[in-house]
């Protein structure tokens, strides 16, 4: 939806599992990739084609990474999002320097870039896609949450009696 708002033509997303094909199109998916299921080569079709890269995933050791990076144009960006636990897998430098490719990581941004993208949103009409649960259900919710249950945004609902 954002990349959508913010004017992509091509938004691509890639998922080892076939999952999230449904969502990630309702959400503004031009194309899905679930990699578990494309076979050998599923990246011919896409080299060089994209600018940017926003990984949510966690880092795994077999987590190809050149694969990944030879999806982006010269000049290109990898943006790691959020905290993995993980190391990143190893990267060959000739990934990145043949093609002037950066590797970033990206926090929530400073109070001026989300005062940006909250009016972004509010122009562009983009809804979040959230899930209310239940406060007394927290001790669920996190064993939801360790087995990877959670959809987008959980929002805890008030309803314990203080």
């Amino acid at each position: 939806m954002l990349a959508s708002a913010l004017g992509a033509k091509q938004v691509v997303v890639l998922s080892h599992s076939p999952r999230k094909r449904d969502d990630a199109l309702a959400l503004g998916a031009t194309d899905f990739i679930a990699s578990s299921e494309a076979g050998e080569g599923w990246e011919e079709n896409y080299k060089r084609t994209l600018d940017v890269i926003i990984c949510t995933a966690s880092f795994q050791e077999g987590m190809p990474i050149a694969t990944y990076l030879s999806l982006l144009k010269v000049g290109g960006t990898f943006y790691s999002i959020g905290m993995p636990e993980g190391n990143l897998p190893g990267i060959p430098p000739v990934s990145l320097v043949y093609n002037n490719i950066a590797l970033r990581g990206s926090n929530i941004g400073n109070r001026k870039e989300i005062l940006q993208m909250l009016d972004l949103v509010a122009e562009k009409g983009v809804k979040s896609w959230v899930q209310l649960r239940k406060m007394k259900e927290g001790g669920q919710v996190l064993e939801d949450l360790e087995n990877g249950k959670g959809r987008y945004r959980w929002v805890l609902e008030m309803d314990i009696e203080p």
